[in-house]
């Protein structure tokens, strides 16, 4: 686990995750910590460029966990 490298989100869900997100969010994953993005600031507007198909709103969220929720 320490050396191999994470699975981009896109190929883990149902959902289409724009490539720029996959992007951030493996730089976030990175086992280099040079690679990362080096402040809140910096991750926050990375997250803010990326183009979305459909804006994430609290009611896609809600059908997310319902499809998603693990078992309790």
């Amino acid at each position: 686990h320490v050396q191999t490298p994470p699975a981009p989100p896109s190929t883990r869900t149902e959902l289409d995750v724009p490539k720029a997100l996959d992007e951030v969010i493996l730089a976030c994953l990175a086992k280099d910590p040079g690679q990362r993005p080096q402040s809140a600031d910096e991750l926050s507007q990375r997250l803010a460029a990326c183009e979305t198909v459909s804006p994430w709103t609290s009611g896609r969220a809600q059908e997310w966990w319902d499809l998603n929720r693990p078992p309790v």
